[in-house]
């Protein structure tokens, strides 16, 4: 009776331990591939989120560089402005010194309206002044700022 008792008992505990895995969580194959799945999943939207990521920085590069050729543009015009606006102080000396001896009704009005114009620029050019000035002003006050707090 011993030997029949005994293949009882291995019976009863290997279906325990069937019922074991079974409660854990299925058989392990079958637990295996739904963590290899999940694992594939899971790389597949990292790699995912990776190329989103590269294409963004390319992007974000590209309106950068944008920007600062923008920004180089710019500042070819305003020191070929500045250029100019020395010209025109040359050019205005030019014409009042080619006025006739004895001058019309047409020199009176060029003279006029050559004078509105530069008062006009001037007016301009004082505003611009006045504005760049205080620009300035607070880009060195950012400066001194800043370098100070590094130490």
């Amino acid at each position: 009776m011993a030997p029949n008792n005994n293949s009882k008992n291995k019976r009863a505990t290997l279906n325990d331990s069937l019922l074991e895995i079974i409660r854990e969580g299925g058989l392990p194959s079958q637990k295996n591939t739904e963590e290899m799945e999940e694992q594939e999943l899971f790389k597949k939207k990292f790699e995912q989120l990776q190329q989103v990521r590269y294409q963004e920085q390319i992007v974000f590069n590209q309106k950068e560089q944008q920007t600062q050729n923008q920004v180089k543009a710019i500042q070819q015009e305003l020191k070929a402005l500045a250029g100019s606006v020395k010209n025109l102080d040359k050019e205005v000396d030019k014409a009042v010194e080619q006025i006739p001896a004895h001058p019309g009704v047409y020199h009176l009005n060029f003279l006029e309206k050559l004078k509105q114009a530069v008062v006009l620029l001037k007016k301009r050019v004082e505003e611009a002044s006045s504005w760049l000035e205080l620009f300035n002003r607070k880009q060195a006050k950012k400066r001194g700022y800043w370098p100070q707090t590094r130490k």
